[in-house]
């Protein structure tokens, strides 16, 4: 049996191993101040993790030892491999490059997690929580001065739409922020009250509760779930550490179970009373969460094993989607794993938060385990726990920053640490006893180092070409934002995002092409802009009908009728629904039954005509403004009096037309290739 590890040879008490965990805290705190939803966030933090891979690389090349991975940690890396390879199947390239970024970066902290979870200390955990708190608090105080500009705070957007102006900390998006403030300040609480009496604990003790306060200032429902989960959630840790040490409750742990039983008996009052919490709850329906969930769900059932790809959801829902925007994300990360990576990614999923939450209480119930290492496994339980709530009404995992936390908790729980020899499961065992066997702590043998080399190499390399692809349309924003404030013309900026979309081919881009300003558009130029990104992209409907549009503008009938037929399952989407595909549809058909009728096929005409007036009906009525873009900027069809008298016209010669008695032509809706669909709206006869 070998001896525990020798403390001058530890790469985790190192000088080197002191520089990759200030490497890492950076990263992480500089990642809060992106909006890491989108692919190009990953390329300024591929640095840092190129950086941090390749002194790890160095050190276990130089002879530093590290601890032998667990079963727990290989199995895990195994599962991370999984969804990196399933990731790359979605329908859009960039959600998939997306991902993977997301991916790399938790693996990365997931080892650190590890290797973290051997030192001797947790005070270093404390300062970057502390420091992270301080930060977004500073942050949220100078968003309320009118004078300062996000622009100096967080970035640009990832979409090229310039700078941001939401009102919401370090992470911009006040979710992310309310749900950072309040874990963080939670964390710093109980990690406080763990330790003792000192200077040291009272100031990160009033910082945790100025964190959670602040929390509440994020105009976000987060804090109501996370702050109580947590405070309930340690108390609960906080008894098991002390009934499996032996020893007593305090004074404090009943005057807080007390507390805390106080508080759930005032929401359970309020519930039944005023209702305020409970209506603050139920507020969680905001951007149609139920909706959404109930149209995953529905997705679900078509490719239950594997999923559908990356981010897929959101553009599977697109169709049917209530609300004049881009469709959004599921907002509950384990459905959307679900419908992404299938019922074994899902299941994959549960299995890592159970084991590891499993491999957390076997480390508070050993006695061989010192008081440092169970309170920083009381706070990555914490952790997990707080941030799988959130997962559950959000798309926290969709976050840079949120991931990278949530996969560090996990390492810290994988860590390995002197033990009994006992089974996993057999729970009667798991308070140790002196007559158990101790298995001590191993280094890495050869065999496992190379192995480890060879993978922090994949790894490398994988973090390394990824940030070479993205790198375009990294630096493509930060230009176009130069642009912007430096004013340049219409035509410049929009001959600069056209340029970007091979690059970097984001049906954002495309959206803000129409958005830039006034004046005539490129219609040739964009048309072939919006086929690139349809190429890389071809489940994005809103792309397919934004070309469809375009190609309808040139007077391209056939082309854009042959898209639509390509892009939408079956025969399209109910006319009860408010998603974007009945409106642009009908708007085409009022436009390509005039051109019919200026070519001389009246037939054609009338047909096409007559149907556009169908699905104006079953739609309720066509709006003045088609919503292209992000953030409510619109983009009309045609000026919205001009489009409104040209659709009334439309009505005078449908009305001309069957006057004089001529008969509709519904040759248009054949199959115009071979095995192809009918016109989509030939349902509406049927349904008549």
């Amino acid at each position: 049996m070998s001896e525990p590890l020798p403390k001058q040879k530890r790469l985790i008490e190192s000088k080197l191993g002191a520089l990759i965990g200030v490497l890492l805290a950076l990263l992480w705190v500089a990642s809060m101040s992106v909006v890491d939803a989108h692919a190009s966030s990953f390329v300024p933090a591929s640095w840092f993790l190129l950086a941090v891979v390749a002194l790890a690389f160095i050190g276990v090349a130089l002879g530093y030892k590290v601890v032998r991975l667990p079963l727990t940690a290989w199995c895990s890396i195994a599962v991370g491999c999984y969804f990196l390879v399933r990731c790359m199947a979605g329908p859009s390239l960039v959600e998939s490059w997306k991902d993977e970024g997301l991916i790399l970066g938790a693996f990365v902290f997931y080892l650190s997690g590890i290797y973290y979870g051997q030192s001797r200390s947790a005070s270093g955990l404390a300062f970057v929580l502390g420091g992270a708190v301080l930060l977004n608090l500073v942050a949220l105080w100078l968003m309320g001065e009118t004078d300062l500009s996000i622009r100096y705070l967080g970035r640009p957007e990832m979409a090229l739409t310039g700078p941001m102006s939401r009102n919401t900390t370090l992470l911009v998006y006040k979710n992310f922020a309310g749900l950072v403030l309040s874990l963080c300040g939670v964390l710093m609480i109980w990690w406080a009250v763990w330790k003792g009496r000192s200077l040291g604990s009272l100031f990160c003790f009033l910082l945790g509760v100025a964190g959670v306060v602040g929390a509440f200032f994020c105009q976000t429902r987060v804090v109501f779930l996370v702050a109580p989960l947590l405070l309930a959630f340690g108390s609960l840790i906080w008894v098991l550490k002390t009934i499996f040490g032996g020893g007593k409750l305090s004074w404090i742990q009943c005057v807080l179970s007390v507390f805390i039983l106080i508080g759930l008996s005032v929401f359970v009052a309020d519930c039944f009373m005023e209702r305020s919490i409970l209506d603050a709850a139920w507020g969680i329906e905001t951007h149609l969460r139920f909706l959404i969930w109930s149209e995953a769900w529905r997705w679900i059932g078509d490719a239950p094993l594997w999923g559908y790809g990356a981010s897929s959801a959101q553009w599977l829902m697109a169709p049917t989607y209530k609300e004049f925007h881009l469709p959004n994300y599921v907002h509950n990360d384990f459905l959307e794993g679900w419908v992404g990576y299938g019922i074994i990614g899902a299941g994959l999923m549960l299995a890592v938060i159970v084991v590891h939450l499993l491999k957390g209480v076997r480390a508070l119930a050993s006695e061989h385990v010192s008081e440092e290492r169970k309170t920083k496994e009381a706070l990555a339980m914490l952790c997990v726990v707080g941030v799988s709530a959130a997962a559950m009404a959000d798309f926290v995992w969709h976050n840079f920053s949120l991931v990278c936390l949530t996969a560090f908790a996990f390492g810290m729980m994988a860590s390995p640490f002197p033990r009994p020899a006992i089974r996993w499961f057999d729970f009667r065992n798991w308070a140790p006893e002196s007559r158990n066997r101790v298995v001590p702590l191993k280094a890495e043998s050869g065999p496992f180092k190379v192995l480890l080399l060879m993978g922090g190499l994949a790894l490398g390399l994988l973090i390394a070409g990824l940030s070479q692809e993205l790198l375009p349309g990294w630096k493509a924003q930060w230009k176009y934002d130069s642009m912007t404030a430096e004013g340049g013309s219409v035509e410049a900026r929009r001959d600069f995002l056209l340029q970007t979309i091979p690059q970097y081919p984001d049906s954002r881009i495309g959206d803000h092409y129409v958005l830039v300003g006034a004046g005539s558009l490129d219609w040739p130029a964009f048309e072939q802009a919006l086929r690139v990104i349809l190429h890389h992209n071809p489940r994005q409907i809103f792309t397919a009908t934004m070309l469809a549009d375009v190609l309808g503008r040139q007077g391209k009938f056939e082309e854009a009728e042959l898209v639509f037929r390509r892009s939408y399952r079956g025969d399209g989407p109910n006319s009860n629904n408010l998603g974007s595909w009945p409106v642009y549809y009908a708007t085409n058909l009022y436009a390509w039954g005039q051109q019919m009728l200026a070519a001389g096929k009246a037939g054609i005409a009338c047909s096409m005509m007559q149907h556009a007036e169908d699905i104006t009906k079953g739609c309720g009525r066509l709006y003045p403004n088609i919503k292209w873009g992000l953030n409510g900027k619109n983009w009309s069809f045609r000026p919205s009096a001009e489009r409104q008298s040209f659709i009334s016209r439309c009505k005078t010669d449908l009305t001309v037309l069957k006057s004089i008695g001529v008969q509709p032509d519904h040759s248009w809706k054949a199959p115009m290739e071979p095995s192809g669909k009918s016109a989509l709206y030939l349902r509406y006869e049927q349904e008549k």
